[in-house]
């Protein structure tokens, strides 16, 4: 079975989820796992009206309650993640709850992640590096001028849209930067992509 990175089995999303988002009370089908993240297991979700899919993060509450600071890193995360509206970042679509869970409805990425990408087919090119980087660092700068450092910054976090688009996603360690640029809290990320272990190069960590 399946475990989170805090070694705790998934929780079953319930059939039914009611959710507002921009504005409409939206009633999802759940349909399939997709994953598991830092706090809790992805599901796909449908909406009964447009038939349209999410991906929905469900987070048990018993493990929160045992975990104080995870708490205020999630409400930190949700807070920080609504308010980024970037191409190249997952859009958080809202956020509800229930006496069990609490769930975060984000844009579905159907593909797979540069890492696994890059497990499947080997380094890349100069040419493939170049179109990766080209649209996460973007994402990256958004970040910094909404005074933000994403803490975790590495491959499994970029995800690959149906559109062809890369997403950067996994806000759970981010942290506010101060004045002078630097992050107030320690966060770091493992410099997987910038461009080393894509040629299979030895890497530095470096804070994003």
């Amino acid at each position: 079975m399946l475990m989170s990175s805090y070694g705790y089995r998934p929780v079953a999303c319930p059939d039914t989820v009611i959710a507002t988002v921009d504005s409409r009370v939206v009633e999802y089908h759940t349909r399939r796992v997709l994953g598991h993240g830092d706090h809790g297991f992805v599901y796909e979700l449908q909406d009964a009206q447009t038939a349209g899919t999410v991906a929905a993060k469900v987070i048990p509450k018993a493990h929160l309650q045992q975990l104080k600071e995870q708490q205020q890193r999630l409400q930190q995360q949700l807070s920080l993640q609504q308010a980024l509206q970037h191409e190249h970042i997952v859009r958080l679509l809202g956020s509800c709850e229930d006496s069990s869970n609490i769930y975060m409805l984000m844009e579905l990425c159907t593909g797979v992640s540069i890492e696994d990408l890059l497990h499947q087919q080997g380094p890349f090119s100069e040419q493939q590096a170049a179109t990766v980087l080209s649209q996460v660092l973007p994402a990256v700068a958004h970040l910094h001028q909404q005074g933000l450092a994403h803490g975790a910054l590495q491959l499994s976090r970029l995800l690959l849209h149906s559109s062809g688009c890369i997403k950067l996603c996994g806000f759970g360690s981010a942290a506010q930067l101060a004045n002078d640029g630097r992050a107030c809290a320690d966060v770091w990320c493992v410099a997987a992509l910038w461009p080393a272990r894509c040629f299979e190069q030895r890497s530095s960590r470096v804070c994003c």
